[in-house]
């Protein structure tokens, strides 16, 4: 099966001056079935379940005198 995003090169087109290793298939020209999928896993890579991801929320602000 040949990639869609890419058609096959592996190499996706930005702008006529720029092009990119096709994230699809890594630059294989076929699409890749992640270990993820084969494994049955929901999350990349983690194989943790969305209701497990975060169990309190993370306060992200910083006060400007801690980020000195």
């Amino acid at each position: 099966m040949t990639c869609r995003s890419c058609g096959g090169s592996g190499i996706q087109r930005i702008n006529d001056k720029r092009f990119r290793t096709c994230l699809d298939c890594l630059g294989q020209g076929e699409p890749t079935k992640s270990q993820n999928e084969e494994l049955g896993m929901s999350l990349p890579a983690l194989g943790i379940q969305h209701s497990t991801a975060l169990p309190e929320p993370v306060n992200a602000v910083v006060s400007s005198s801690v980020a000195k």
